[in-house]
């Protein structure tokens, strides 16, 4: 499962798009992922989401809606949201903080 999230982050949409795979119940396979990670496939997803919004934030000239899309979130908005909720502070805040010296 976290090698399914690792590689697709970005198109999946639903917790069936992940647990499909494998002809088990979604509910069942995320209390398993639970137990063994600590985590539901969600909040793992999200996890791995932000990681690589961070990467490209500090690394990339991408916009702040690019990089929302390019990591899976359908809108800006909705990115911005579950970013400064996670992080306390928004894109463009962690883009200023963690900017390569020039």
């Amino acid at each position: 499962i976290t090698d399914i999230i690792e590689k697709e982050y970005s198109s999946i949409e639903t917790l069936e798009d992940v647990t499909d795979r494998f002809g088990l119940n979604a509910l069942y396979i995320n209390r398993l992922f639970k137990n063994e990670k600590g985590e539901t496939i969600y909040e793992y997803l999200v996890k791995m989401r932000l990681n690589k919004a961070k990467e490209l934030l500090a690394t990339t000239q991408m916009s702040i809606a690019e990089i929302g899309y390019a990591v899976g979130y359908k809108t800006a908005r909705y990115f911005n949201s579950v970013f400064k909720q996670k992080t306390c502070m928004t894109p463009g805040q962690y883009r200023k903080i963690n900017k390569p010296e020039e």
